[in-house]
This record gives C-alpha cells, structure tokens and sequence, in this order.
C-alpha cells in the first residue's frame, strides 16, 4: 500500500483564500482568490475554465475564509472560518443565493458549522443559525425546512455549542465535535432521517451530546468509520484521569491513541495506540492534525506527515489483532482534506503548490 502523489503549482498572482476538488471530475478544482473570485482550474491542462466574481456581503476577508462544494458542484459555501457570517453561491447563475449567519456568541471558538446533503435529488445545506441551532434549507427552492422555535429555557432549548460537521459514509448521521461549558469537548450524534422526515427537534433530543472528553480540544480530528463508529485521536493527559481510570479503560498515560466510539450504544469500544503526534501545552493535537477514513485510517500532521493505519473490521466480537498496525508513513507528506466523494487527499502549501494524493493497494 502507498500514496500516489501529484503536484500541482498554482496561479497565486492574486492570493488564494481556500480551494476545493470538484466532486465530479478528478480534474478540476476552485479557488477562491483574495479578489473574491471563484476560478474553475483544470488541473491537468492549467485553463483557467472560468472566472466568477462574488459579492463578499458580511465576509470578513481580513480573517481565514473556508470553502465547501456542493455533492454535484452547484453550490459554493463561504464562510469565515471561526466567525459569524458566510454565504451561499450559485455557481452556473453566478448569484449569491443564500447569507449565513450564526451570531457573534464565541464564534471564535469553534468552524462554522456547516454540511451540504443531497437527498432525494435535492441539495440541502444544514448550517448554524446561533451557537446552539441548526438549520437545513433547501438551495433551489430556497426553502427553511426546519424551522422551529430555539427560546431560552423553551423545552427543546440546547445547551451545547455547534462544532465541525461530519457527515457519515450514507449522509444518514451527522456528527458536530462541539462544546459546552466546563468548557468540555462533546460529540453529538443527530440521526438526519428521523430529523428530515419524523421529528423536527431531533438535534434537540439529547441534551448534552453523546460523548463527553474533558479537554478544551473541540473540532477535533475526527472520522466516521461506518454507520455507527467514529475514530478520534486522544492523548490521556487531556484529561484529569486517576488510577482507576487508566486501569478500567485499559490506556496508559505516556501513549497516544485512536479510541474508536460507538455512537449508538454512546459507548467507548476500543483505544488502539498510534505514534506520538504535536500538541499543545494541554496535550491537545494542534489544529494541522487531521484524520480521514478510507477502509483504513489516514492521520496527516505537518510534524510527523501521513500514516496509514490498519482500520478495524466490524461485525464480530473484536476488531482484529490488527486494527492500527502502521501500512503506511511517509514524514514529508500532508493532505489536510479529503475529497470522499473521489477518494483524493490533497493540501495547498505555503508557496502555492497543490499536492494531490490518492492510496493504491
């Protein structure tokens, strides 16, 4: 197993903001550009296809600004990456057609939260409306479809912060690696179909999220394995175990790992040690740590590069003797996103270049 890798330079005369691969062609790509223009790049000729011109609206450009594409490239979400406000483009009618919002309470603090869904043929953006409220609208007919009351001490008032959104493998579950107040890392689990078609107070339903690490590491490096998992790096020393601690749960302090979670059963079912990754005075991962799953999982940081980690298999009474066997290292790559949708990794450095990655067994 390696990582085929390809690099790309790119035109940065105007500066770049963020760029994303299309999720339909191995070939393309767009870019923001700190002009605020959208370019549409062939990668493998260097043509620019297109270039847009967006109107900015609330965006702060003095700050980082994250882009997203839509499952089939219609739309382009823009958001201030830790801020409050964002938008939605067209990209054939060339129009912004939505603006987000989230409010200002400790936006700071964590992505804004969004995720694009295709469902039954529509495309639907779920995205943040205040620190504690999700909302899904649907991008061609305009249209809130979840709309209800998010009031103070209402009963279905949330007290939890809205992290990074995952969508899982199906796009059935949608996982924020989120916060409340301690502070204390929480994931929270929302099952998408019951909050689409059954139940409009889904997100609200459990309080306090599913999984609670008392840490101050929210956003954390974080992936869906299946309908069920989802694996999260995790050092010990984040939090204040004793004794006892370590010994139920069967980790050391001095080792890092992958602790793999059940999100139905809300339950902690394995920690498979991993190498030593950078960190914080907290012994929190630093913000370049990323994990991805792709039948095994990918960890990037741009201390210790790529690593490729045996995934576990479900369905048994174990994950196998094997599960988090290195496959894969290379020190000097890094890829801090993953195009699923495709199966590319890919990461834009510092002097512009677009490196490209894809596994090949």
């Amino acid at each position: 197993m390696k990582i085929q890798t390809k690099t790309i330079e790119i035109d940065h005369t105007d500066g770049v903001f963020d760029l994303v691969t299309s999720n339909t062609s191995k070939e393309i790509i767009y870019l923001l550009n700190k002009k605020f223009e959208l370019l549409k790049i062939d990668i493998n000729t260097g043509e620019t296809v297109f270039k847009k011109q967006i109107e900015k609206g609330k965006i702060n450009t003095d700050t980082n600004i994250k882009i997203e594409l839509s499952p089939l490239d219609e739309y382009l979400c823009i958001t201030n990456t830790s801020g409050q406000f964002g938008l939605v483009y067209d990209i054939e009618k060339a129009l912004n057609i939505l603006a987000l919002d989230r409010k200002d309470y400790h936006t700071e603090q964590t992505v804004f939260p969004i995720a694009f869904l295709l469902k039954s043929g529509r495309t639907l953006l779920i995205h943040a409306t205040d620190w504690n409220h999700l909302e899904v609208t649907d991008l061609k007919e305009q249209n809130l479809l979840t709309k209800r009351q998010n009031e103070y001490k209402s009963e279905f008032y949330l007290d939890y912060f809205y992290g990074e959104l995952h969508l899982s493998p199906s796009k059935n579950k949608l996982l924020s690696s989120g916060w409340v107040w301690q502070p204390a890392a929480v994931f929270k689990s929302i099952d998408l179909q019951n909050w689409l078609d059954k139940n409009l107070n889904e997100p609200e339903m459990y309080k306090q999220g599913n999984h609670v690490v008392m840490s101050y590491y929210w956003d954390r490096a974080v992936c869906w394995m299946d309908e069920t998992n989802i694996g999260f790096i995790y050092d010990p020393k984040e939090e204040d175990l004793d004794p006892e601690d370590y010994k139920e749960l069967k980790i050391s302090k001095d080792k890092n790992y992958l602790a793999i979670y059940d999100t139905t059963e809300s339950n902690e079912i394995q920690y498979i040690e991993i190498d030593p990754y950078s960190k914080n005075e907290h012994s929190e991962a630093t913000g370049d740590c990323k994990l991805f799953f792709q039948e095994n999982f990918i960890f990037s940081s741009k201390t210790n590069g790529v690593t490729i980690y045996r995934g576990p298999t479900f369905g048994g009474p174990t994950f196998g003797s094997e599960a988090g066997a290195p496959l894969y290292k290379n020190d000097t790559l890094y890829f801090s996103k993953h195009n699923e949708a495709l199966g590319l990794f890919y990461h834009l450095t510092n002097d512009h270049s677009l490196v490209l990655g894809e596994i090949i067994s």
